[in-house]
């Protein structure tokens, strides 16, 4: 794994794991042994509530690496998958809080406008729904500017 050059963090990409029944745990090993990564490709995962903690926040590779979530957007953002499918239903209100505070500390830390924290579908190139039709960004922004900017 490559490392991630802080100061070139300039976007946070959000995705859904595009399963109802998932877990961190299924994440990395799916990254690992069916795709053959060292890790997980995502930076952070939050559960759902069915196989996972809802709302929590799990770690998953390093912020000191360069994640492999967002071709193109890789060596220059933060990636965050929400356990679930939100082409079939909404992030649990636990969900999009922990979304939310975890997004302001990386705000701060990396220095990111809300206008760069980004839906996988608005990365290059990217023809997939991710993080889904149910995924609320456009709310998510503007809470984003009133905490932050």
């Amino acid at each position: 794994m490559d490392k991630i050059d802080s100061s070139s963090v300039e976007f946070i990409v959000i995705h859904h794991s595009n399963r109802i029944l998932d877990c961190p745990l299924f994440i990395r090993l799916r990254h690992k042994f069916l795709r053959g990564w060292d890790d997980t490709g995502y930076h952070y995962m939050i559960g759902n509530g069915i196989l996972c903690k809802d709302g929590v926040v799990y770690e998953g590779r390093s912020t000191d690496y360069v994640g492999a979530h967002s071709y193109g957007y890789n060596q220059k953002s933060i990636g965050i998958c929400l356990i679930g499918n939100f082409d079939v239903v909404k992030p649990t209100y636990k969900q999009y809080r922990a979304l939310l505070a975890l997004l302001e500390k990386l705000q701060v830390k990396y220095t990111i406008p809300a206008v760069k924290v980004l839906n996988h579908n608005e990365t290059h190139n990217c023809e997939k729904t991710c993080p889904g039709k149910h995924f609320p960004i456009s709310r998510l922004r503007q809470l984003l500017r009133m905490l932050i900017e």
